[in-house]
């Protein structure tokens, strides 16, 4: 099961030159679960790159197949105010938006919940 995690936009508070700010879904790569099987995908505000810059308000935005993850729930990993837009989780969008202190290292912004749906021929 393959998990795609699109940044949508990004507000740095200092200049953004020869900067990278990165939004990973999980450590990336694959997993195999079973169906049925309960999935928890963390999603980090990755600064490694960032130069030194820092970040206060993040707008991103993940998709997955609804065929293969069934979307329960999202909750925050511990920074900020998190604002998901769970309107189009029933075919398979969800959107983050988290607002807090400016930070200039990488932090956990959501957890999002899923449910490995049944699948001929596996998940």
């Amino acid at each position: 099961m393959k998990i795609r995690v699109a940044l949508l936009g990004v507000l740095l508070t200092s200049p953004a030159i020869a900067q990278n700010v990165v939004v990973r879904a999980n450590a990336g790569g694959r997993i195999q679960v079973e169906p049925g099987a309960k999935v928890t995908i963390p999603v980090v505000i990755d600064m490694t790159a960032a130069s030194g810059g820092n970040i206060a308000s993040l707008n991103t935005g993940m998709s997955w197949l609804t065929s293969r993850l069934v979307f329960d729930s999202v909750r925050t990993a511990g920074y900020g105010t998190l604002t998901p837009n769970t309107t189009s989780t029933a075919t398979g969008s969800l959107g983050l938006s988290v607002t807090g202190a400016a930070t200039t290292t990488t932090v956990s912004m959501a957890n999002v919940y899923f449910t490995a749906a049944a699948v001929a021929g596996g998940t």
